[in-house]
């Protein structure tokens, strides 16, 4: 239905979905980009293919005998590692808070919607009555305007430019690596590279809280290397990677509409 509903240029919007509503939202958009061993043991193995799947997943925080470990001993863990066969359930649940937290605030089952106190007191008076959340997927199409193709938008104004001083164009070529630790987790890490024996060179890995990939590690390498540029050089960056890239020109409307900028 989502995917036809994409096809023909119709949005799905709803200003306060039900808990319903948010557990039936497919979490994985495109499994392409979320082919690392988490994801695909959560669809292989757990059957998580909605948010309310994920959800299942998480039930286990609640329970005081959980362990944040692989080898957990707690009921949800065993049974999983019995019966799924999954190696590692502490990254399979960190995988599952991580897709959770990158869906929009209102769509997140973990987050509760805020309550207006003057909602009750106008709906009582019959001056204002809230509307009803939307609690199934066919409910929440909307046809507002005529939505226009990409390639027709209207063409903003071009942004400001700082004009580089002659002579003072950088380029930096990025690295990326992934590897496994002592315990079988996988870190992930970048580098900046500005030339032979540079002070400038840097090595970096990737905060814990986020996924450990080497997309993720090429996107935290770029930015620092944009954050460290001054802002009347010209930058120029050589990756293997087309991560940032792809972020910066296909999906960059996606991601603005996402809070990412």
């Amino acid at each position: 239905m989502l995917k036809n509903a994409a096809k023909y240029g119709v949005d799905f919007n709803t200003i306060d979905p039900s808990p319903e509503l948010k557990g039936k939202v497919p979490l994985w958009k495109k499994t392409e980009i979320n082919n690392t061993r988490e994801c695909v043991c959560l669809r292989n193995r757990h059957g998580v293919h909605l948010v309310e799947d994920a959800m299942v997943i998480l039930e286990r925080l609640h329970d005081r005998t959980h362990v944040r470990v692989k080898d957990c001993t707690c009921e949800a863990c065993v049974d999983d590692r019995l019966t799924k066969q999954c190696k590692n359930l502490d990254a399979c649940v960190k995988a599952v808070e991580w897709k959770l937290s990158a869906l929009l605030p209102k769509w997140d089952p973990r987050r509760c919607s805020p309550v207006n106190p003057r909602d009750a007191e106008n709906e009582a008076s019959g001056t204002f009555k809230p509307p009803t959340p939307v609690t199934s997927l066919t409910e929440g199409f909307r046809v507002l305007t005529r939505k226009l193709h990409p390639k027709i938008r209207t063409q903003s104004a071009a942004p400001t430019r700082h004009h580089s001083t002659p002579g003072t164009d950088q380029t930096v070529f990025i690295g990326t690596a992934t590897a496994r630790d002592g315990e079988g987790k996988v870190i992930a890490g970048g580098s900046i590279w500005y030339g032979p024996d540079n002070e400038k060179n840097v090595v970096l890995r990737v905060p814990e809280d986020q996924m450990q990939t080497a997309r993720t590690a090429d996107i935290c390498s770029t930015l620092l290397a944009v954050q460290k540029a001054p802002r009347n050089q010209t930058l120029k960056i050589v990756n293997s990677k087309n991560t940032a890239r792809i972020a910066m020109t296909r999906d960059l409307e996606k991601l603005e509409d996402r809070g990412w900028v």
